[in-house]
């Protein structure tokens, strides 16, 4: 009955290639079912896979190397920016959208504050019959000094 009781672990050994396939498409963000159909896993088995220290160790592997790659794309994307920016005739949308994306990626400009819907009625007074008018319904409110235009116009 004890051994009934008890459970057997098992634990990956080595990644074949189809499990490094696996793992690609994991670290692409391809749900489990849609890779169990492309790899001919069941996605219980696929689940089985994301659990194992192999995979897991693999997988963090990959996101290190991506990581890598990005970091040197910016370099390089910076690098040619600064090429550009030196030129004569930069447009200001591009030295604009350079100050941007530099902002942003240094945490500036606020891209992490949390957006927040505001909504709200304003509801315009009728139209009036004319200025004069206007200017008595609100003559306690808007106080007009009219100045004379001199001759030789207004600096």
């Amino acid at each position: 009955m004890e051994a009934l009781a008890q459970t057997t672990t098992w634990q990956l050994r080595e990644l074949s290639p189809k499990h490094r396939q696996v793992c690609a498409l994991l670290a692409q963000g391809v749900d489990r079912g849609t890779i169990a159909e492309l790899c001919g896993y069941e996605p219980a088995y696929v689940t089985w896979l994301q659990r194992q220290p192999l995979v897991k160790e693999h997988l963090k592997e990959l996101g290190q190397v991506v990581e890598k790659h990005l970091k040197s794309l910016v370099i390089r994307s910076i690098e040619v920016l600064h090429e550009k920016l030196d030129q004569p005739g930069v447009s200001d949308d591009l030295a604009l959208g350079a100050m941007n994306g530099a902002a942003k990626a240094l945490g500036f400009g606020g891209h992490n504050a949390p957006q927040q819907s505001v909504q709200f009625v304003v509801q315009l007074p009728s139209k009036a019959e004319s200025s004069a008018v206007w200017e008595n319904e609100h003559k306690d409110v808007v106080q007009v000094q009219l100045l004379p235009a001199s001759a030789e116009g207004t600096s």
